[in-house]
């Protein structure tokens, strides 16, 4: 989530050089992210953890900036694909949520790595 909202220059930078290794190649990586910005929420059905799936929604300050991100996890036995999408709505309504109390004006537009 926080990889996705990062300005397009500095997310390329991190790609060219990961600081850690990366599960996936780059460009899989990139098309993710760009799923992740379009649909405003994160998924990892079960590729890092093992058993466990989770979702995440973007917290935002009051200039848009993406500072942090709220996540759900859950055995993946009892998240499959129809409680994701369910509960990521939830997920996104309380990360907007936490966002309006830090400050945020969804009218105002997003971080500088939002499209």
């Amino acid at each position: 989530m926080l990889l996705a909202h990062l300005d397009p220059a500095e997310r390329e930078e991190y790609l060219a050089h990961p600081r850690i290794p990366a599960p996936r190649q780059p460009e899989d990586l990139r098309a993710g992210l760009d799923r992740v910005l379009r649909s405003g929420w994160a998924e990892v059905p079960d590729e890092q953890e093992g058993d466990v799936a989770s979702v995440a929604a973007p917290v935002r300050d009051a200039t848009g900036h993406v500072v942090a991100a709220l996540a759900v996890g859950a055995p993946v036995s009892r998240f499959g694909p129809p409680e994701r999408r369910r509960v990521a709505r939830l997920v996104v309504e309380a990360g907007e949520a936490i966002s309006r109390r830090l400050g945020w004006v969804p009218e105002t537009g997003a971080g500088p790595g939002d499209r």
